[in-house]
């Protein structure tokens, strides 16, 4: 694994990351809600329920179809498939992790 997608997964894993609770618990958010939604913004919300990320969401759902998994917090942050979708969409969207 890239030493970058190392990293971006282990602070998902880890609930170590920027999103906007864990950042709140640090002091640099207001409040640890969504911006888009207005729920907590944990890992979960932003992986599978978030407005905003729809289109990974979406992008993990198929995966899990494709591979007869149910899809989890547990199964995406420890399967390959799926590890390099998050990794992808990330990238892609250059979110700060």
């Amino acid at each position: 694994m890239p030493r970058k997608k190392d990293v971006i997964i282990t602070r998902l894993r880890l609930h170590s990351c920027r999103l906007n609770k864990y950042m709140n618990k640090i002091g640099l958010h207001p409040s640890g809600l969504c911006d888009v939604c207005g729920q907590e913004e944990t890992v979960e919300h932003f992986l599978f329920d978030c407005a905003k990320h729809k289109e990974l969401t979406i992008k993990l759902k198929q995966l899990a179809l494709a591979t007869d998994s149910i899809i989890s917090l547990k199964i995406v942050l420890t399967n390959e498939p799926f590890l390099d979708t998050i990794y992808r969409y990330i990238c892609l969207k250059n979110i700060a992790i």
